[in-house]
């Protein structure tokens, strides 16, 4: 282990942490953590694709971390019960407590994994 494989591994968090705020509210604890592992792997695989194949450079993560993640967030929302969303009996639009939590400990995280995108060059 190196310290591009842990620069790695927190850009591939921070990619999550931006895939969860797509699907906060409409999944269990149980679910968030299948879509970070589903999520981990996928990432692995269009980073590869992007700096091995197409031989870009990605200043900032703009297109790897953050599009990447906002994509499939999206794209994992549309996994959950979508006419179950919109009537929202359950209120789970409106925010919990565990919502609310993971939202809290999701912007702590960035904001500890902040100083690492701005020092760190791949």
């Amino acid at each position: 282990m190196n310290l591009h494989t842990i620069l790695n591994g927190d850009f591939t968090a921070a990619s999550a942490l931006i895939t969860f705020g797509a699907v906060l509210g409409k999944c269990s604890l149980f679910q968030l953590f299948g879509i970070a592992s589903i999520h981990a792997f996928i990432y692995g695989l269009n980073k590869g694709i992007i700096d091995e194949i197409f031989k870009a450079h990605d200043a900032g993560g703009s297109i790897v971390i953050h599009l990447f993640g906002a994509a499939f967030g999206l794209a994992a929302s549309m996994f959950y019960q979508r006419k179950a969303a919109i009537e929202d009996k359950e209120k789970m639009d409106k925010g919990n407590y565990l919502s609310d939590v993971i939202s809290m400990t999701g912007t702590l995280f960035l904001f500890c994994y902040w100083p690492s995108f701005n020092a760190a060059e791949l």
